[in-house]
């Protein structure tokens, strides 16, 4: 039979308190330095801090198993019942948290997105507030939060409209990931998308900038007339997202369909200025 670290139950516990109280406050005191150092990504931060979870849990078990005699002297065949009894019950009660983490790790992994994203998920589409190992917490653009599994967010389908200027260097790489979902015509996107690039090189020289797209609707009647106050509209925006909003002319329909595309290097300023934007629009309607 095994010996246990400890010679008795007692002086096992008084020891497991003080290994215990040093690992959460080694735990804090990782988590508080991730925290301040501001160029290591969430992402990063938070792998790092589930791995310094796993480690601290394993050793406040290796103590318990390991250090305390009176486990020591519980027959092996009962022992073994007793682990596997648990196990099943832990597996039974934490497969759907299993699962998320999982798919949790295999996003840190993969990275399609990050802290400040524009993103869709499924029907969802907003900036991604946070990243946890098992949920990502996003924020729509009608100001609503939503907490979605990672599980779930790995079975939908992902577009990411923020797009890695360091990842960008040539003209079709930048044309891929900016029509992500454009239907326009040829010509019309790559003359489009061209001017867009080409401004991108010269005025944004932040790390990423943030594709937003939306389609208004307006009536033949006066329509030039309409255009005219766009164009005045999209002028005086274009000192707010840092670029003049882009629009072309997306289907003739009951009405003419027209979309708007913005880039800026901020997501916030989609929060707080895309629904004046298109609120001076509508009032030229």
């Amino acid at each position: 039979m095994l010996m246990a670290i400890f010679k008795t139950d007692l002086e096992a516990l008084v020891w497991l308190i003080i290994i215990t109280i040093c690992v959460l406050l080694a735990n804090w005191i990782i988590s508080f330095t991730l925290r301040k150092i501001k160029r290591i990504p969430e992402k990063y931060q938070t792998f790092t801090n589930f791995l310094v979870k796993v480690f601290s849990f394993i050793i406040i078990i290796f103590f318990i198993l390991e250090g305390f005699p009176i486990i020591t002297e519980i027959d092996e065949t009962y022992l073994a019942v007793l682990t596997s009894s648990i196990s099943t019950a832990l597996a039974f009660a934490m497969s759907g948290t299993f699962a998320n983490l999982v798919a949790g790790i295999t996003l840190l992994i993969l990275s399609p997105f990050d802290v400040g994203d524009v993103i869709k998920v499924g029907g969802d589409l907003g900036v991604v507030r946070n990243l946890k190992l098992t949920r990502t917490v996003m924020e729509t653009f009608d100001n609503v939060i939503i907490n979605k599994s990672n599980s779930s967010i790995l079975s939908s389908n992902i577009t990411n409209y923020s797009i890695n200027l360091e990842k960008v260097k040539r003209f079709s790489e930048f044309k891929k990931k900016i029509l992500l979902e454009d239907t326009s015509s040829k010509e019309t996107r790559e003359s489009g998308v061209r001017t867009m690039f080409n401004t991108v090189l010269d005025q944004f020289k932040t790390q990423k900038i943030h594709n937003f797209v939306f389609i208004m609707q307006f009536p033949y009647e006066g329509f030039d007339h309409i255009l005219e106050k766009i164009d005045e509209v999209a002028d005086k925006y274009k000192e707010i997202f840092g670029m003049k909003p882009i629009y072309n002319i997306y289907t003739f329909e009951m009405k003419i369909h027209v979309r708007f595309r913005i880039l800026t290097y901020d997501p916030e300023l989609l929060f707080d200025y895309q629904p004046k934007f298109a609120k001076e629009i509508s009032n030229h309607i």
